[in-house]
């Protein structure tokens, strides 16, 4: 798979395909958008903390899927959240135990910028002490340095970039990487707080030459 960028002036490009979960219900592509409104009931989680067990692997990822090694994948979106737990970002992995998501999530009437790691059959979230700033777009920026991912957050459209997290990812071959979004609870479970706005408008995804991720920590 060759780099590439796109603003989806074209519509999907060619070299994207929805991943992982089923194609989302709400699609609407126009020039510098991708409109997106996930499915209820999808989610990525894997065993960790929650009574009964909450596995899931159904969420959507637009993105393809790759042997590089070192690639940055980046994008910006503007997240409308209306339903709690309802998240949007980027998405790296290979399978139900083993994959990476960052980005934002609603949880407690606040988007949250936050990372979910999961290796070995269990996974783990972080989150920013502070909410996200509202009405502010979302860029994000994940590196892949072979077994390493670094994940990248701006809130001034891309202005400055900060790492929000280093993790590993016990992988060699092949991974799939590209835009996520969910939205775990069920139709039931949201009531009418689901909102007619669609949550993520994605304004491009980019998938980049990895020249060598060096932070100032």
């Amino acid at each position: 798979m060759a780099f590439f960028s796109t603003n989806f002036s074209d519509g999907i490009p060619s070299a994207l395909s929805w991943k992982v979960g089923t194609v989302p219900d709400k699609v609407q592509v126009s020039l510098n958008s991708l409109k997106v409104d996930p499915n209820f009931k999808t989610d990525f989680w894997r065993n960790t903390y929650y009574d009964p067990i909450l596995q899931a692997y159904n969420g959507h990822v637009l993105g393809l899927d790759t042997t590089k090694e070192n690639f940055v994948a980046e994008t910006r979106f503007t997240f409308r959240p209306s339903v709690k737990f309802d998240q949007a970002g980027l998405f790296v992995g290979v399978d139900q135990t083993t994959w990476i998501k960052a980005g934002v999530e609603y949880v407690d009437g606040r988007a949250w910028q936050s990372v979910v790691v999961t290796r070995n059959d269990y996974s783990d979230w972080s989150k920013a002490k502070q909410a996200w700033p509202e009405g502010r777009d979302v860029c994000l920026k994940l590196y892949r340095q072979r077994q390493s991912i670094v994940i990248e957050v701006s809130d001034d459209n891309g202005v400055k970039y900060d790492f929000v997290r280093i993790a590993h990812l016990p992988v060699t071959g092949p991974v799939t990487v590209g835009m996520m979004i969910c939205r775990p609870p069920s139709e039931e479970e949201a009531g009418a707080t689901a909102s007619a706005e669609l949550c993520g408008d994605f304004k491009y995804f980019n998938f980049l030459e990895n020249p060598g991720y060096h932070h100032s920590a």
